[in-house]
């Protein structure tokens, strides 16, 4: 049996060294711990310069003592930075480095939140080819949740619509996929989704995205406006696209690569201008004869109505008032005695009241006098054929023009044509004096309101109190 000797001072050496060895690696790693949430404190204050040179040395320690997990955060935060400040080609190999720490400790999850983070960075550097290529495979491999995949989707959308000719309806296809975890609320993803919609030929639907997004302060920011412009562009507005072009190119830097958009704008918006001028030219002067004739053509039109309106007019004011001289030579041929009659009835009637009369003697004197009028027939058909007769059928003709009435108004209109007034008309049809005026006037309302070709004639026979005048005279 090998037996192995050792001496006491040997031993006593070697484990003091390793303590020591210990005690310095773990004071190095205090030293990486803190340089990483100082680094991550340094982010939330916004000082950056600060927290890359704290995230560097933690990176170099992490390196020292072998911990890949803190070289690929330290790397994944440095990239972040250097995204944020617009320096793409910096973060790319930190992505990169994080990216392959991850997967040598199979976190998974960090390893593609690195390498769509590296997506974006391509986005932002003008590699949309490098970038749609990352981005697919992220997609393809990675199913995050909420605001990540959101996040993921929309990213890809944007790389689909910067390509040249642009993927809309893929896009389109992404955006919509993004607002199934949340609703798009980023200033340049919503304004790349109302560009694809428009690109789609949803047009309705892009226009409302966009006036959403103006009323909300949008348009002062350089993605509204060049989103803007490409949809403008879309829809054939070159003006409007070169317009927006040119104030996106002056808002900031993130568009130069698309600074030949407003060139090919201003070429198509002049080749436009151009070919209208052309054409204007050309058929200005058949323009202006075929406006020329449509006057000519709409002025002979309007004097020939007002000339048949005012043939018409007079034509139907002389057979009315030939009527109405007809009505009036008829009047006349009404016994005066029937109106004394009724005023008679009327002070019998008022003279009954203030003798406590009953109703039934009252009516007796109607009955009289309604006998006297219609030849010997209590009835009012009678007596309205005795005024259908007298005034040429005016009764009658009442009633095939407006056969729909309740009884009482053809009654008012034959006694109105008779020559009764309103407190003889009460008393014949047993019914308030308030009663007949609200009717007379409902049933004017009626007249007015017909198409019927006599109705200024019944219109004035309503006017009882100024026939009666008349008929007097």
């Amino acid at each position: 049996m090998l037996k192995i000797r050792v001496s006491v001072p040997a031993t006593i050496v070697a484990i003091l060294s390793l303590v020591l060895i210990g005690c310095s690696s773990g004071h190095s790693r205090r030293d990486m711990v803190k340089a990483y949430d100082d680094g991550c404190k340094a982010m939330k204050d916004f000082d950056y310069v600060q927290a890359v040179s704290l995230f560097d040395k933690a990176r170099v320690l992490a390196e020292d003592f072998g911990d890949v997990k803190y070289i690929g955060d330290a790397n994944k935060q440095l990239g972040e930075i250097y995204l944020g400040a617009f320096s793409p080609d910096i973060s790319i190999s930190y992505f990169d480095k994080a990216f392959e720490s991850f997967l040598q400790i199979e976190d998974t999850l960090s390893a593609f939140d690195a390498l769509y983070h590296k997506g974006l960075a391509l986005y932002q550097g003008g590699d949309i080819e490098g970038s749609r290529a990352v981005l697919e495979d992220v997609d393809s491999r990675w199913h995050p949740e909420g605001s990540t995949a959101s996040d993921l989707k929309c990213a890809l959308a944007l790389a689909y619509l910067r390509l040249s000719p642009p993927l809309a309806t893929k896009a389109a296809d992404l955006f919509d996929d993004a607002r199934n975890y949340r609703e798009i609320n980023d200033i340049e993803y919503s304004s790349a989704y109302a560009c694809a919609l428009m690109l789609t030929g949803q047009k309705e639907e892009s226009e409302s995205r966009f006036e959403s997004l103006r009323k909300m302060g949008a348009s002062e920011f350089e993605p509204y406006l060049f989103w803007k412009a490409r949809a403008a562009e879309a829809a054939g507005d070159y003006s409007e696209a070169y317009r927006l072009l040119k104030a996106s190119d002056e808002k900031g830097q993130s568009y130069k690569e698309y600074s030949k958009y407003v060139t090919e704008a201003h070429t198509r918006f002049l080749t436009a201008e151009a070919e209208l001028a052309k054409e204007r030219a050309t058929n200005g002067r058949l323009i202006a004869t075929i406006l020329i004739i449509s006057l000519l053509a709409l002025i002979i039109g309007l004097v020939y109505a007002l000339h048949i309106r005012k043939k018409k007019h007079d034509d139907e004011k002389n057979r009315l008032n030939l009527i109405l001289a007809t009505v009036q030579d008829k009047e006349k041929s009404i016994s005066r005695k029937y109106f004394e009659t009724v005023g008679g009835i009327m002070e019998e009637y008022i003279w009954g009241q203030k003798r406590g009369d009953s109703k039934e003697r009252v009516v007796s004197y109607l009955d009289s006098f309604a006998a006297d009028v219609s030849g010997g027939i209590k009835r009012k058909e009678s007596f309205e054929s005795v005024v259908d007769r007298h005034f040429d059928g005016i009764v009658s003709d009442f009633r095939n023009d407006f056969p729909n009435l309740r009884e009482d108004n053809y009654r008012l209109l034959c006694y109105s044509v008779a020559g009764f007034d309103s407190t003889t008309i009460a008393l014949i049809m047993d019914a308030s004096l308030e009663a007949v005026y609200m009717r007379r006037s409902r049933l004017r309302k009626t007249i007015a309101a017909s198409d019927c070709t006599r109705k200024e004639t019944y219109l004035k026979l309503l006017d009882t109190e100024s026939i009666t005048s008349r008929a007097e005279a």
